[in-house]
C-alpha cells in the first residue's frame, strides 16, 4: 500500500459570537447554556435573517490563505461546513477560478440552508466576468468529490439534513457514525477520510 501524508491547517474564523447571530447551530442550544457555551465561540459571520454579515470578509480571507498556502482539499464541521459548501459553489460557478485546485470537500454535520442575499452581490462585485453563471438556484449540482460524515446521535444537525446538503453533490460519499455533533476520530472513521482522499 502506497502510504499517505496529509497536512491540515486549522484557519480561526475570524468574528467572536455575538448576541443576535442567527444561525442554525445555536439557535438549538438549550437557552440556559446559551451565553456561557457561545462566549469564546467563533464565527464566519453574523447571520440576521439570510444576510450573512462579514461573509465577504470570511471569504477574501480564506481565499488569502488558499492562494499562499497550496490547498487541495477542505475539511469542515458544522458552519464551516455551510462556508465550505459556500466556497465550493463559488469555486463551481467561477468554472474553477476561486479557489483553483480544490479538489475535494469533506463536510462534517453538514447542513442546506438558503443561499446568504449577500453572496450573489460578493459574485457579482468581485466576480463579474462570470455573470452568466449567477443564475442559478439552490440546487445547484457541485461536481466536487465530497465525504458527508454525519452522526446518528447529532443532536443539532440530523442525518436527514446532512444527506439533503450531500444531494446537492455529484457522487457524494457518505459517512455514519455513532455518535453526536463532533467531528469523529476513531479508526473506522479515519479510514473512511483516507479511503477518500
Amino acid at each position: 500500500a502506497v502510504a499517505k501524508e496529509f497536512q491540515f491547517v486549522a484557519p480561526d474564523a475570524p468574528f467572536l459570537f455575538a448576541d443576535g447571530d442567527d444561525d442554525l447551530e445555536e439557535s438549538r442550544h438549550d437557552s440556559n447554556d446559551l451565553e456561557s457555551s457561545l462566549r469564546w465561540q467563533r464565527t464566519w459571520w453574523h447571520r440576521r435573517g439570510n444576510v450573512y454579515h462579514g461573509l465577504e470578509e470570511s471569504i477574501t480571507m480564506m481565499e488569502h490563505l488558499w492562494n499562499d498556502g497550496g490547498f487541495v482539499g477542505i475539511l469542515a464541521f458544522s458552519q464551516g461546513s455551510r462556508f465550505a459548501h459556500i466556497i465550493s459553489t463559488l469555486h463551481t460557478v467561477t468554472n474553477g477560478d476561486a479557489f483553483r485546485g480544490l479538489r475535494s470537500v469533506v463536510h462534517v454535520s453538514g447542513y442546506i440552508s438558503p443561499m446568504p442575499t449577500n453572496f450573489m452581490t460578493h459574485l457579482e462585485d468581485q466576480w463579474c466576468q462570470y455573470n452568466n453563471n449567477f443564475h442559478f438556484d439552490e440546487s445547484i449540482r457541485i461536481s466536487l468529490p465530497s465525504l458527508h460524515v454525519m452522526g446518528s446521535t447529532d443532536k443539532l444537525v440530523s442525518i436527514q439534513e446532512s444527506k439533503e446538503l450531500s444531494d446537492l453533490y455529484s457522487e457524494p460519499m457518505i459517512h455514519i457514525h455513532s455518535g453526536g455533533h463532533h467531528v469523529p476520530v476513531k479508526a473506522r472513521d479515519i479510514e473512511q477520510y483516507i479511503m477518500f482522499w
